[in-house]
């Protein structure tokens, strides 16, 4: 928490780790590929304790390319506001190359 009521979570990870062995060969791939997912997070929260139930925030993140996933890079961001009853999506945007099935997982309701 930045103060009472900012905080920050950023991420770096192995895109293209295998998710049913994350730890197969990924500390190597991680290293030597460059095909990482990045994270931004920046919001608003009443209090810590409340921080993953009630807040507002805007995400970025970026995902390279990769040749042996045959995936292309892409960028994106969400602005988000939740609370425990509701979440609703503000507004979000891409850039690079987005297929409709990236827009539809970024873009649909919490």
């Amino acid at each position: 928490m930045l103060t009472d009521n900012i905080y920050v979570i950023g991420g770096i990870t192995n895109a293209y780790a295998d998710p049913t062995d994350p730890f197969d060969d990924s500390f190597d791939r991680f290293f030597n590929d460059g095909e990482h997912f990045k994270s931004l997070e920046i919001g608003w929260t009443e209090s810590q304790q409340r921080m993953y139930q009630d807040n507002t925030h805007v995400t970025f993140w970026h995902v390279d390319d990769s040749t042996a996933a045959g995936a292309v890079e892409w960028t994106g961001g969400v602005l988000l506001s939740r609370t425990s009853a509701t979440s609703m999506i503000v507004g979000c945007g891409f850039s690079g190359v987005v297929t409709p099935t990236m827009v539809a997982a970024c873009c649909k309701s919490p």
